[in-house]
């Protein structure tokens, strides 16, 4: 069969965010979609004139059976097309995969770009993983960047007592201890938005990790809360803020992106209580699941910049969910420039 594909300038016109909503979930019933498919993620690159692109596939009745959304990058180590979580395809199709990646590898070279890097949320072992396998591609070297091992908890059956109930002795304790020294606040608009990222920047130069730019995270936060899908939330101590976390509802799923600590309070176990008031969040949009996002690969180094959040967020109910690797797909030799500076920076980072 020939599937057509469309570029479209505002995928928000389209039935997408449905067909996001719709795509089918891995065995266990977990999402295999996020946010950074939706037409929303689109909008942020747009409104900041990030270069992006966003197409469809039709099968020949017109319907939408697949697409997604790229972001176009001009870095030091190169220039490609990135589609994260996608492109949303049946991966378990070979004859749609194949046309797919021929219309990415095109489109591509008409840019002038090196390669193309995809990471849909697939599981081993599937038709879909073998499918994919066979790729002509290369696995991307720093691919423990796209925090393809996650931990999500199932929420669609439980209620706050079920939840509390199902946490663990020390962590209950610890949303305890949080809700008795700290008093949190909900917004749903950038209200408080610079007393969260002085908290966030705070934390990253103590992990020693670079957090995404001040005014894409800000832009993140908009779009998202004017669509009512986004949640801040702060804890404080004798009115100081003193961390805080961004949460993104979206597609039944509710996915902990940015967030952050000071130091010298963590003896209030704040954090517990920010995710206690997530987890009413995620009710409240009826969420069935909630994504604690990226933790640090299974067997990584003990230095690795991950691994104390990735500690703290499997203390809370939840599986292990690990996705094959992203693939490069070169469309120029120039990649293999990007591919061996990656691979410098990923041992200069500690990944």
């Amino acid at each position: 069969m020939k599937y057509s594909f469309e570029l479209v300038d505002n995928i928000a016109t389209t039935s997408w965010d449905r067909f996001v909503n719709d795509y089918p979930r891995s065995k266990a019933g977990i999402p295999r979609t996020t946010f950074i498919q939706s037409s929303y993620w689109k909008q942020i690159h747009d409104n900041l004139n990030i270069p992006s692109i966003s197409f469809v596939v039709k099968d020949s009745t017109g319907e939408i059976i697949g697409g997604g959304i790229g972001i176009e990058v001009y870095a030091k180590r190169g220039k490609y097309l990135y589609f994260r979580n996608g492109p949303l395809i049946d991966w378990s199709n070979e004859i749609l995969a194949q046309q797919t990646i021929g219309f990415l590898k095109q489109l591509s070279k008409q840019k002038g770009l090196w390669f193309v890097r995809i990471s849909p949320l697939i599981e081993d072992g599937t038709l879909e993983a073998k499918v994919y396998k066979k790729i002509k591609a290369v696995n991307t070297p720093i691919a423990s960047l796209e925090g393809l091992d996650t931990w999500v908890s199932s929420i669609g059956k439980l209620n706050p007592d079920l939840l509390l109930s199902s946490f663990k002795k020390k962590t209950r304790y610890e949303v305890k201890k949080a809700l008795k020294n700290c008093t949190f606040e909900i917004h749903e608009d950038s209200q408080k938005f610079e007393e969260f990222y002085e908290i966030l920047q705070s934390t990253a130069q103590r992990n020693n990790w670079k957090p995404f730019p001040k005014d894409f995270i800000k832009e993140e936060l908009d779009v998202f809360s004017k669509a009512g899908k986004a949640s801040l939330i702060l804890a404080k101590y004798k009115e100081k803020y003193v961390a805080g976390a961004m949460f993104i509802h979206y597609a039944q799923q509710t996915c902990y992106h940015h967030s952050g600590s000071l130091a010298e309070f963590k003896n209030l176990s704040a954090p517990y209580g920010i995710i206690w008031h997530a987890y009413l969040e995620a009710f409240k949009h009826n969420s069935t699941h909630f994504n604690f996002w990226g933790l640090a690969p299974k067997n990584s180094k003990s230095t690795h910049p991950w691994q104390g959040l990735s500690q703290f967020k499997q203390k809370f109910p939840g599986q292990l969910m690990q996705w094959i690797p992203a693939k490069d797909i070169p469309t120029s030799s120039l990649y293999f420039f990007t591919n061996f500076y990656e691979k410098i920076e990923k041992r200069k980072k500690r990944y």
